[in-house]
């Protein structure tokens, strides 16, 4: 709601000046309507009344002497001095001043756009157990102001620091102008018995807030207590209603099982209406019956493990069909309301066997403040009869309507509350009661996949979704972020939810393999909420092949090794690029080049051996943009071997001996490694020369 800061009231003798307020009574101060009374104000906090006249106009003084009590509220006043009140105003600031043209009186203030902040606030206390060193929550409530938004971390110190544990979570919370409050629950645990002083810190930027809280640790462990009424009185043949309280004590959190006997054991019957009090605090509402006059004790157990805890209640039922009685019943028995809104609930009552004359009624609101803060004072939903006094006649209906008010405050999750509704015309008391859930506002979540991966030339995909909680029906709107901004676009259909509720389906392409932070955003009005996910677009996989031809060569002589890469990922292959380095095993030799650039996905260098034996040829490939590297599956082996010999048989006679013609054989090597060949006939050793017999 938005407030006016300053209000102007001329055409008066006389100049006065309010303190800032939110409020006023007359003749009556109320100090909680005065929100500052200094001169520099915040806008927007309160209004401020000023009376400007010309001044000094006895006897018409600014406020009649005898309302003592509204004079609390002026902040300055003047009835002597003759002057002029003079108003600058600025984009973000206003300044009022009256200036005096005769006599000494002045005043002056500012009122003054206050620079965005956070608070910090805890409860001042806390008693907790050192049994079983359990934690105890002291939940934290952190507060933006003037449109704060960022992001508030919280830490902790402890003084003494030994004997005493806070583990604060969320440790960071993110406050914006749609969500200005926020909460993170500090479990405080103690090993040693003692008093401590527990510091809670906020930092944001340069800003650092702090609220404390006192600790003192016993060595008690958790419990509860239970309690009823000590006596009740009512009439035979009617009923009566009366509320078992049960409290939780160090943060008793189990459920308890309540039960009931009767003593004696006939004549009057007792009915419980919840017989579970889920996290060790609630309310049971005991209802009487009977048609017996008579003194009986009613026992109440609450029963947890090994623990059982009773109370007792000396039920008087008299006048055995005399006087009549009264019955009440409210509906619903369930309010559920949100944040700042009301919910209403009828309270009946009717009488019984004749019974007339005035009730009173009373609503008392109470805290389950397990598992929750205790939102006690302003944090706990108010209760408003419209009438706490009714009359009834015999066999007449009268009723109340029961207001619930909820607090301002945005809970994080449903908190529920049990009101309980006191009803007596000062001798019969019946109890009622019924339960408030306060939910948090209408609001949606975000939510997607957290890994979203895919093969660079595929196209990937994932699914935004959407859910409205608590009511919400309202539009939201998509946006998504990618960082690093370039080399990833997303185009999520549809790009608007309706009714909160629903899913976008997001497709997503590829320029530049790599990993990105992909953030969809959903906003509706001043609220925005967002999920993440790391999208990984993964390189092509690749399969590289080196073959040698000739695989078998003579010593010096070059083979050509052709290395192959090819693209093996499913889907629309790619033709690899970059560059294939070649090592060799085995026998020595040299490469013509260590490495080659592929050309439409091959590239070939030459090998030439420099001894004899096996040499196994490998390639590895260095990947680029797009592939990722690989090494040679299949590598060549290379056989290099010694030199070969021709042998050239000219048919020469030589000379015939007895029928036998010999042939001079003369040999011609035609390459010997590394020697000069041999020229015919050339008479090197007795193997030089073979001498063939022919027969003929």
């Amino acid at each position: 709601m938005k407030k006016v800061d300053l209000v102007i009231n001329g055409h008066m003798h006389m100049y006065a000046r309010s303190k800032q307020l939110s409020c006023a009574t007359y003749g009556l101060f109320s100090p909680g309507c005065v929100v500052d009374d200094r001169n520099f104000l915040a806008k927007g906090a309160g209004t401020v009344i000023v009376t400007s006249g010309t001044g000094g106009q006895n006897p018409l003084d600014n406020i009649d002497p005898a309302k003592t009590e509204n004079m609390k509220y002026f902040a300055a006043e003047n009835n002597d001095t003759t002057g002029y009140s003079e108003v600058k105003v600025s984009a973000g600031n206003l300044q009022m001043q009256f200036i005096p043209t005769t006599g000494a009186f002045t005043d002056s203030f500012t009122i003054q756009q206050p620079p965005s902040d956070f608070s910090m606030s805890i409860p001042p206390s806390l008693n907790i157990t050192t049994h079983q060193n359990v934690p105890y929550p002291a939940h934290v409530t952190v507060a933006g102001w003037n449109g704060f938004t960022g992001n508030v971390a919280i830490t902790s110190s402890i003084r003494p620091s030994a004997g005493l544990e806070v583990d604060c979570n969320p440790a960071a919370v993110e406050l914006n102008p749609g969500l200005p409050i926020a909460y993170s629950a500090c479990d405080i645990s103690a090993s040693n018995v003692g008093s401590y002083v527990v510091n809670i810190t906020g930092t944001s930027g340069p800003l650092s807030h702090s609220a404390m809280v006192s600790v003192t640790a016993g060595s008690s462990p958790p419990d509860f207590t239970i309690l009823a009424r000590p006596s009740v009185s009512f009439n035979a043949n009617t009923s009566y209603t009366s509320a078992i309280r049960v409290q939780s004590k160090n943060f008793f959190i189990s459920p308890i099982e309540l039960s009931s006997s009767v003593a004696p054991g006939t004549g009057l019957n007792v009915s419980l209406s919840v017989n579970t009090i889920l996290y060790g605090s609630g309310i049971s509402i005991a209802t009487f019956t009977s048609s017996t006059a008579g003194t009986y004790t009613v026992t109440v157990s609450a029963t947890t493990g090994p623990v059982t805890h009773v109370t007792s209640t000396t039920v008087q039922v008299t006048r055995t069909g005399v006087g009549g009685d009264y019955a009440e019943t409210v509906v619903p028995a369930l309010i559920v309301v949100q944040p700042i809104q009301n919910g209403t609930s009828t309270v009946y009552l009717a009488s019984l066997n004749g019974f007339h004359g005035n009730i009173s009624l009373s609503a008392l609101v109470f805290d389950n403040c397990i598992p929750g803060p205790c939102f006690n004072g302003p944090f706990a939903p108010r209760a408003f009869l419209d009438r706490t006094r009714v009359s009834l006649a015999g066999g007449t209906i009268a009723q109340s309507t029961l207001t619930i008010q909820a607090p301002s405050i945005p809970y994080s999750k449903p908190v529920n509350f049990s009101v309980e509704i006191v009803v007596s015309n000062g001798t019969l008391f019946h109890s009622i009661g019924l339960t408030v859930s306060v939910e948090p506002n209408p609001d949606f979540t975000v939510t997607t996949p957290a890994l979203v991966t895919f093969l660079f030339g595929e196209t990937g995909s994932t699914i935004v979704d959407f859910a409205g909680q608590y009511g919400f029906t309202s539009t939201v709107k998509l946006a998504v972020l990618v960082a690093p901004s370039k080399g990833l676009d997303v185009t999520c259909t549809p790009p608007m939810i309706q009714k909160g509720t629903g899913s976008s389906k997001c497709i997503i392409l590829s320029s530049t393999p790599g990993s990105y932070v992909l953030t969809a955003m959903g906003t509706s009005g001043e609220t925005t909420h967002s999920a993440g996910a790391i999208v990984t677009v993964a390189k092509r996989s690749t399969s590289t092949s080196v073959l040698c031809s000739p695989s078998t060569v003579a010593l010096n002589q070059d083979s050509t090794c052709i290395a192959t890469v090819s693209d093996v990922s499913p889907g629309s292959a790619n033709t690899p690029t970059g560059t294939v380095s070649f090592t060799s095993t085995g026998v020595a030799g040299v490469f013509s080049a260590t490495n080659c650039s592929l050309v439409t996905g091959s590239c070939s260098v030459t090998f030439t051996p420099s001894a004899t034996g096996m040499a196994n040829i490998d390639g590895n490939y260095s990947g680029d943009s797009t592939h990722s590297e690989s090494i040679a599956t299949k590598n060549s082996t290379l056989d290099a071997r010694q030199a070969s010999t021709s042998l050239l048989l000219p048919f020469i006679a030589y000379g015939t001996m007895g029928g036998l013609v010999l042939i001079d054989i003369f040999l011609v090597v035609v390459r010997r490694a590394g020697k000069k060949p041999l020229q015919p006939r050339q008479a090197l050793d007795m193997d030089s020369w073979l001498t063939i017999a022919l027969a003929f």
